[in-house]
């Protein structure tokens, strides 16, 4: 299978990714120093949303509800908006692999096959999701050790705008708007936080709507 990819700045410390820590506050001795090991000197927003935000994924955020736990997140979504869109579409190419299934609308997974090692690393070190969680997405072929992706086609369409982001130490809390492409309908505004390892892999740890 082609897909098996280095996930090297994906990597995460797992030390400091653990949800339950609490990141020191921003301008404290503390912060500045985790700070500093883990962003640039200088951070842009269009840095911020070419490295995090795009990333999810653009459809994710429209589509995916409120979550501040992995198990929280829908595999099938996170698999097609998350792990494929971003990659593919988005990046206005297709996957090299073969196909797998008869069609979108078929009774049995349909999609470009991906390794369940690259699919599942993908989900647990970008989430904190489990292989379990992982392997209850409709697209997973345990027969086969892949998942077949491909999204089906969504009526609505997506997409974002960063409105501001701040760091707390290894964290960053990033608030965006969201629209319809269509037509520029507004659809709210999330804040989606993410904690950064020194090897400058991440792991989003929440995505919440917001007021404002």
């Amino acid at each position: 299978m082609r897909h098996l990819r280095a996930m090297g700045g994906v990597l995460l410390a797992a030390a400091l990714l653990l949800a339950g820590c609490e990141p020191p506050p921003s301008g404290t001795p503390e912060g500045e120093a985790l700070r500093a090991k883990v962003f640039p000197e200088k951070v842009s927003a269009e840095w911020v949303e070419a490295t995090y935000l795009a990333p999810y994924g653009r459809m994710l955020c429209g589509l995916q509800g409120d979550w501040t736990s992995p198990e929280q997140l829908e595999a099938d979504e996170v698999l097609a908006w998350s792990f494929y869109y971003p990659q593919y579409p988005d990046a206005g190419r297709e996957p090299e692999g073969e196909k797998y299934g008869e069609g979108l609308y078929g009774q049995e997974p349909y999609g470009y096959l991906f390794s369940q090692e690259e699919v599942e690393a993908y989900t647990a070190q970008r989430f904190g999701m489990t292989a379990e969680q992982t392997r209850a997405a409709f697209s997973y072929l345990p027969a086969r050790g892949a998942y077949a992706i491909l999204p089906y086609d969504k009526t609505e369409q997506y997409v974002t705008a960063l409105d501001r982001f701040d760091i707390r130490g290894d964290t960053i809390d990033i608030e965006f708007s969201i629209f319809k492409s269509q037509d520029g309908t507004p659809q709210g505004k999330k804040r989606l936080t993410a904690r950064v390892a020194e090897d400058g892999g991440f792991r989003y740890l929440s995505c919440v709507e917001i007021g404002g």
